[in-house]
């Protein structure tokens, strides 16, 4: 994730860490199934995550919707 935010706006290496720190921020408050569709910080909390003070990094996204087995 850091990567491809550093690919797609040109960025320099010097603010890395704070990269990797953000990718991990957004992973702990985004819904897994390791925790039955709940957040890792919800699970430890008890609490829903407050997101609303993320910003748009501005970098183009897509989903991978891998195949499903057998099909082409």
């Amino acid at each position: 994730m850091a990567k491809c935010m550093f690919q797609a706006r040109n960025l320099s290496k010097g603010i890395w860490v704070k990269a990797v720190n953000t990718k991990f921020y957004l992973l702990n408050r985004s819904p897994t199934n390791d925790f039955r569709n709940i957040t890792p910080e919800e699970a430890c909390t008890g609490r829903k995550p407050l997101v609303k003070h993320l910003c748009i990094f501005r970098c183009t996204s897509y989903a991978h919707i891998p195949t499903k087995k057998g099909k082409s």
